[in-house]
């Protein structure tokens, strides 16, 4: 997979053929073997971030925005998800927190706190 962040596009090679998806502000896109989807994060430093999801062919199948509390990073492994979201959350102050993302409801699942 190739990121352009300039571009803001994101490029792979499906079934022979070279798919493009560009995203406002692309800041970083994870290709899931778990989910069959390609996972990106969007949203410029001072704006709300958002997770789009893309199936193979470059189709966007879903949006995820940012919960109360909960401003997204980075995206990443974590505790057996091959792409899981890396968040600074408020519980009882702020800490950073890992989540794995639920695409059957399209949310965010917690996984805990960052190590």
């Amino acid at each position: 997979m190739n990121i352009d962040v300039s571009c803001n596009t994101a490029e792979w090679v499906y079934d022979g053929r070279k798919v493009v998806i560009e995203e406002h502000s692309l800041h970083q896109a994870i290709y899931s073997r778990q989910l069959n989807m390609v996972v990106s994060l969007c949203g410029a430093e001072k704006e709300t971030k958002h997770i789009s999801l893309y199936d193979p062919n470059g189709k966007k199948l879903k949006g995820i925005s940012e919960p109360t509390n909960c401003y997204f990073n980075y995206l990443g492994e974590n505790r057996g998800h091959d792409v899981a979201v890396m968040a600074k959350t408020y519980v009882s102050g702020w800490v950073d927190w890992w989540y794995f993302i639920d695409v059957e409801n399209g949310e965010l699942v917690s996984l805990g706190e960052g190590r």
